[in-house]
Protein backbone atom coordinates (compact mmCIF):
# COMPACT_ATOMS: atom_id res chain seq x y z
CA UNK A 1 0.00 0.00 0.00
CA UNK A 2 1.34 3.51 -0.68
CA UNK A 3 0.60 6.51 0.99
CA UNK A 4 1.68 10.22 -0.63
CA UNK A 5 1.52 12.75 1.73
CA UNK A 6 2.97 16.42 0.45
CA UNK A 7 4.11 19.21 3.39
CA UNK A 8 4.17 22.13 1.26
CA UNK A 9 6.85 21.51 -1.24
CA UNK A 10 8.44 18.37 0.38
CA UNK A 11 6.54 15.35 -0.47
CA UNK A 12 6.80 11.91 1.87
CA UNK A 13 6.23 8.60 0.38
CA UNK A 14 5.75 5.80 2.94
CA UNK A 15 5.29 2.65 1.97
CA UNK A 16 3.75 -0.09 4.17
CA UNK A 17 3.99 -3.59 3.30
CA UNK A 18 1.62 -6.62 4.97
CA UNK A 19 4.50 -8.79 6.01
CA UNK A 20 8.22 -9.20 5.74
CA UNK A 21 9.21 -12.38 4.38
CA UNK A 22 12.95 -12.70 5.71
CA UNK A 23 15.84 -10.43 7.52
CA UNK A 24 19.25 -9.93 6.37
CA UNK A 25 21.71 -10.89 8.52
CA UNK A 26 25.41 -11.20 7.31
CA UNK A 27 24.87 -10.84 4.09
CA UNK A 28 22.04 -13.61 4.00
CA UNK A 29 18.45 -13.03 4.05
CA UNK A 30 17.02 -15.54 7.03
CA UNK A 31 13.73 -16.92 7.08
CA UNK A 32 11.60 -15.24 9.51
CA UNK A 33 9.04 -17.92 10.21
CA UNK A 34 11.45 -20.15 11.78
CA UNK A 35 13.53 -20.10 15.02
CA UNK A 36 16.49 -18.05 15.24
CA UNK A 37 18.38 -20.89 16.20
CA UNK A 38 17.54 -22.77 13.18
CA UNK A 39 17.11 -19.46 10.39
CA UNK A 40 21.12 -18.61 11.61
CA UNK A 41 22.00 -22.33 9.77
CA UNK A 42 20.95 -20.50 6.78
CA UNK A 43 24.27 -18.55 7.03
CA UNK A 44 27.14 -19.88 5.54
CA UNK A 45 29.65 -21.27 8.30
CA UNK A 46 27.01 -21.15 10.94
CA UNK A 47 25.93 -24.55 12.47
CA UNK A 48 24.08 -25.45 15.21
CA UNK A 49 26.43 -24.48 18.37
CA UNK A 50 27.37 -21.77 16.49
CA UNK A 51 23.49 -20.41 16.49
CA UNK A 52 23.34 -21.54 20.04
CA UNK A 53 26.38 -19.68 20.74
CA UNK A 54 25.12 -16.40 19.57
CA UNK A 55 21.44 -16.52 20.83
CA UNK A 56 23.07 -17.96 24.48
CA UNK A 57 25.61 -14.47 24.40
CA UNK A 58 23.15 -12.04 23.32
CA UNK A 59 19.79 -13.98 25.88
CA UNK A 60 17.10 -13.02 23.14
CA UNK A 61 15.96 -16.72 23.87
CA UNK A 62 15.31 -18.74 20.77
CA UNK A 63 12.27 -17.13 19.37
CA UNK A 64 10.28 -16.85 16.23
CA UNK A 65 12.64 -14.29 14.04
CA UNK A 66 9.77 -12.67 13.04
CA UNK A 67 8.58 -11.57 16.81
CA UNK A 68 12.27 -10.06 17.24
CA UNK A 69 12.20 -6.24 18.12
CA UNK A 70 14.24 -3.41 16.18
CA UNK A 71 17.15 -3.76 19.07
CA UNK A 72 17.11 -7.26 19.14
CA UNK A 73 17.23 -7.57 15.60
CA UNK A 74 20.51 -4.95 14.85
CA UNK A 75 22.15 -6.70 18.27
CA UNK A 76 22.33 -10.29 16.67
CA UNK A 77 23.42 -8.78 13.39
CA UNK A 78 26.47 -7.32 15.33
CA UNK A 79 26.93 -10.33 17.04
CA UNK A 80 26.85 -12.66 13.82
CA UNK A 81 29.56 -9.63 12.05
CA UNK A 82 31.83 -11.09 14.57
CA UNK A 83 31.81 -14.51 13.38
CA UNK A 84 32.18 -13.07 9.55
CA UNK A 85 34.99 -12.15 7.81
CA UNK A 86 36.76 -12.42 4.54
CA UNK A 87 34.81 -12.25 1.33
CA UNK A 88 31.30 -12.55 1.00
CA UNK A 89 31.47 -13.07 4.95
CA UNK A 90 32.55 -16.13 5.36
CA UNK A 91 32.66 -17.57 9.09
CA UNK A 92 35.44 -18.14 11.15
CA UNK A 93 35.15 -21.18 13.06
Amino acid sequence: MDLNCSFGSAQLLVLSFSSVQCFRVGNTDIPHNKRIEVALQHIHGVGRRRAHQIISELGIGNRLTKDLTGVQLNSLREEVSKYLTGFMGTAVL
